[in-house]
């Protein structure tokens, strides 16, 4: 069973990712699609890697409009997608993160007297 990093006050349409709480603000959140999918991938979760590619490539597409209606047309695509991946490594690395040092603590919890 896996605990979420963030516990967003929804799960997109997923009730096993059980993600329901509050934030530290005092109200509800909702964490964003692309961590959700880093998450269920660093875990090897079930179509992890599919979620992930299509987070990535939906933000290259925000990224990809962004771009043409600054006036890039030439290599649009192609920076896009360089973009996109160099965010998606970041959160894959800070997911990653945060995982271990839940692991680490739930276990200095479960080892404490």
């Amino acid at each position: 069973m896996s605990t979420a990093i963030v516990r967003p006050a929804q799960s997109f349409g997923d009730p096993s990712l059980n993600l329901a709480a509050a934030s530290p603000y005092g109200e509800f959140t909702t964490t964003l699609p692309s961590v959700v999918a880093a998450e269920r991938f660093v875990r090897g979760e079930p179509g992890g890697l599919l979620a992930v590619l299509g987070s990535t490539l939906g933000r290259a597409g925000i990224i990809f409009m962004g771009l043409y209606l600054v006036g890039e047309r030439k290599h649009t695509f192609k920076y896009a997608l360089a973009g996109a991946a160099a965010i998606e490594a970041f959160v894959l690395l800070r997911v990653k993160a945060q995982i271990a040092k839940q692991e680490r603590e739930a276990a200095a919890a479960t080892a404490a007297p």
